[in-house]
């Protein structure tokens, strides 16, 4: 079957949906949406006037997504916009649960002619990468202190905050007052009245709408986004959503000018991590941000570590070749943590192509050569050329990349790849392969290492790192997996490291 018959049979499968999604008004099915995607993120159990069973509300994590699930609601919110708005005399309403239960089977079916028509033993992996990268966020990335602290922190930074005042002319201060009540809002209601008639502290109207300007789009031309980027083949579950980039969507609702929310959680990435997507492109940008993370790293470290000795990036060799160490070193004595930070962000593409591998290659040659980078820095180190760490050779080195974004590479499937790149270029520049048995790296997302460093101060870094490392199973995990798993106890005693921090942001009435 070539692509073009593969497409027209997908398209097949595709029509029941778009034809149950036609009868429906899209207010409403926005609203009864909000509610499941409130329900699953939260545990909220008010759902007035929709019909929802007290099966589904009793069970558990698991089987509701089995059923149901935030990924799926995401798509469903798509396909609503494009194919919703009838005034039918016959129109359907998905607070009946046997019309919103259709929708969700009829984007199964089409799960599983993708899964039919592109789906075979030499790409199966990367669908499990994929599913992974679609899935796993939702569980990663839920809202938190911690989260919203760390971007709080980061994007303040000298270079950094004049960049971002310049583009919403607001303060930060200002700007994450806005997101906190903004998100906020939307915990607990669906749409909010355009203009809005709200009062936070002393900031006017006119400062509103520059901050929600940034995230709003109008729902016909959300539309038209979402036509434009939605393709009917393999990639249909995971292009790229224009509700990522506009999570709040100016509309009539009910009557009334609103801005809608369909679902806080996208809101709340979009106003944390997605603000990066409004200054990436910017002169001046880059450099100040990579800084701005790797002091954020360190400020995680000297709340945690104290009982071992922190040392920061320094200089080294002669004027005209000199070098920078490994941004941070961890020295517990016997062992050490040898830490490289990393704002490189995987691309969409990377994680959404089924049919190329070129993107996804491109980024996995790119933490490879952050790896190499890191045990190039070590060969100095043994070559005693750092000026603040002295060579001992019985001391356990262990190198870790810290990245700002997960990159979820775990599994046979991603860590083979990566293993194969890491080889090949540490050949390359003449590095040697024991490198890798004697001193194993890691990588670990910034989210997972605020806690798996509480637990290495209390169980050492030998203990911790090379227990997972060598481990021919566990290697294989992800820490935020393995450390709960191994550690129990310590990791339930991980604790939020900002407090004071969060309580400058905010005010106290805002929590």
């Amino acid at each position: 079957m070539d692509e073009k018959e593969k497409k027209d049979e997908l398209y097949r499968a595709y029509k029941p949906l778009r034809n149950h999604l036609r009868k429906l008004s899209v207010p409403e099915s926005l609203l009864v949406l909000w509610h499941y995607l409130r329900h699953l993120h939260s545990g909220n159990t008010e759902f007035p006037d929709i019909d929802v069973s007290q099966e589904f509300l009793e069970a558990d994590h698991i089987q509701k997504r089995r059923g149901i699930s935030e990924w799926d609601l995401e798509i469903l919110i798509r396909e609503v916009i494009i194919h919703g708005w009838s005034w039918d005399e016959d129109q359907k309403t998905l607070r009946k649960g046997n019309y919103l239960a259709g929708a969700v089977n009829k984007l199964k079916d089409i799960n599983g002619s993708i899964s039919k028509l592109y789906i075979n033993k030499d790409n199966v992996l990367k669908e499990m990468a994929r599913l992974s990268h679609q899935q796993f966020m939702w569980v990663i990335k839920k809202p938190t202190m911690n989260s919203f602290t760390r971007y709080y922190k980061i994007f303040s930074a000298p270079g950094l905050d004049t960049l971002l005042e310049s583009h919403f002319e607001l303060t930060i201060q200002e700007i994450f007052i806005f997101a906190s009540a903004v998100w906020g809002y939307f915990q607990n209601k669906a749409a909010l009245d355009n203009p809005p008639k709200i009062q936070i502290l002393n900031l006017t109207p006119e400062d509103f709408e520059k901050f929600v300007s940034k995230f709003t789009k109008d729902c016909e031309s959300l539309r038209e986004d979402m036509l434009a980027s939605r393709k009917i083949d393999d990639r249909f579950f995971y292009d790229f959503n224009p509700l990522r980039r506009y999570p709040l969507i100016s509309m009539r609702y009910f009557g009334k000018d609103s801005i809608v929310c369909p679902d806080p959680t996208i809101l709340y990435w979009r106003l944390t991590d997605g603000i990066y997507y409004e200054l990436f492109d910017k002169p001046g940008f880059s450099e100040p941000f990579g800084t701005s993370f790797e002091n954020y790293v360190g400020e995680v470290l000297e709340k945690t570590c104290g009982a071992f000795s922190i040392l920061k990036e320094e200089e080294y060799g002669p004027k005209r070749d000199r070098k920078k160490s490994i941004d941070w070193i961890v020295d517990a004595g016997r062992d050490a943590l040898f830490i490289e930070c990393k704002t490189k962000r995987m691309r969409h593409n990377a994680k959404a192509e089924l049919l190329s591998n070129e993107v996804q290659e491109a980024d996995l040659e790119k933490m490879a050569d952050f790896v190499v980078q890191a045990y190039k820095s070590i060969r100095d180190y043994k070559a005693r050329k750092y000026p603040h760490l002295a060579y001992r050779w019985r001391r356990r080195v262990y190198p870790m990349i810290v990245t700002l974004e997960d990159w979820m590479i775990f599994g046979d499937y991603l860590m083979g790849q990566l293993d194969s790149m890491i080889r090949t270029k540490m050949q390359t520049e003449n590095l040697p392969l024991w490198y890798l048995e004697a001193m194993p790296y890691s990588i670990c997302p910034i989210q997972t290492f605020e806690n798996l460093i509480q637990v290495i101060a209390e169980k050492g870094i030998h203990d911790v790192v090379a227990d997972k490392c060598r481990d021919d199973d566990k290697k294989l995990w992800d820490y935020s997996a393995y450390a709960p798993d191994k550690y129990p106890e310590e990791w339930k005693k991980c604790s939020f490291l900002f407090e004071e921090d969060f309580e400058k942001i905010l005010p106290p009435e805002f929590y």
